[in-house]
């Protein structure tokens, strides 16, 4: 099934495609636990609420770590930070993808080339070095890894949507609307837009994904914000301990993070694979577009 155009053939293509569905259900598990984190604990999150390094058990059902911190909690409530920090980037790129990439490929003329020059300078710059100099020198608070990978969010969005744009402007129908006088903003948020509205959404899931595993690394490697739980900054102290494995603590330590933000990411690529393939079914196994993304991480 392909997807033509409009909110509502891509609402159709999201309840028959076996991908997205399976996709929607990993992310809606996520953010189940996001939503019912303080009913699902007993404890807050950097509470120390028992001996350090126990045993799963009724009270603590995936025990505890060095500290006494219990682990159930760090994991829901370290989910509500991953899904924040991935749907505040997603959303911010694909409206800055938007608003650029639809300017230079509807405009065109100088504007244009000054976006498009930009994009291929951010395009240059290895993203993840970059963040990590960064997160060292100016300091690596949550707010400031969010501007950080919002910084590097948009240049391939941005790109892509002005593809799009300039293949719908020159279409037959375009050309006929400008003939008979109707106006830019007229034309974009009626007849390009709801064309758009497959890729943005492809884009918005594959930059969530990236600014999760983004996160994650920079708080494992010990650059993000320690003192807010995320699974990143969970898998950190685990692995920051001496014994971790000489023992099982590894099971329940750090492996259900790292299941957790493997999970979610499974969800978001599902989605954006199934979605692709219906934007464009012409394309085979390979996604142009997640080929695109994948060669700029």
């Amino acid at each position: 099934m392909k997807i033509t155009s409009g909110p509502s053939s891509v609402l159709n293509f999201l309840l028959k495609d076996a991908r997205v569905l399976a996709g929607a259900l990993l992310i809606f598990l996520i953010l189940a636990m996001c939503v019912l984190a303080p009913i699902l604990s007993d404890f807050e999150p950097l509470e120390i609420s028992g001996s350090s390094l126990l045993e799963p058990n009724r009270k603590h059902p995936l025990g505890t770590d060095d500290v006494g911190h219990d682990l159930f909690s760090q994991l829901l409530f370290g989910a509500r930070t991953s899904a924040l920090v991935g749907i505040s980037v997603g959303v911010t790129g694909v409206i800055i993808a938007l608003l650029m990439g639809g300017f230079a490929g509807y405009r065109g003329g100088a504007g244009e080339q000054i976006v498009m020059r930009t994009v291929d300078v951010f395009l240059c710059v290895p993203r993840f070095p970059i963040l990590v100099v960064m997160a060292a020198f100016l300091g690596s608070s949550l707010i400031n890894v969010v501007l950080f990978l919002i910084l590097f969010s948009w240049p391939v969005g941005t790109r892509l949507v002005r593809s799009k744009v300039l293949s719908l402007k020159n279409s037959p129908l375009i050309e006929a609307e400008i003939l008979f006088g109707a106006r830019g903003f007229y034309i974009f948020s009626r007849h390009i837009l709801p064309e758009l509205i497959p890729l943005l959404i492809v884009i918005f899931v594959l930059d969530a994904s990236h600014a999760v595993l983004a996160e994650a690394g920079l708080s494992f490697l010990g650059l993000g914000d320690l003192l807010v739980v995320s699974w990143g900054t969970i898998l950190h102290y685990a692995f920051i301990y001496p014994g971790i494995f000489l023992g099982q603590a590894w099971l329940w330590w750090a492996l259900p993070p790292g299941a957790g933000i493997s999970i979610f990411v499974l969800g978001l690529m599902l989605i954006s694979s199934g979605l692709e393939h219906g934007f464009n079914p012409k394309m085979g196994k390979e996604s142009k577009i997640v080929e695109d993304f994948s060669n700029y991480v």
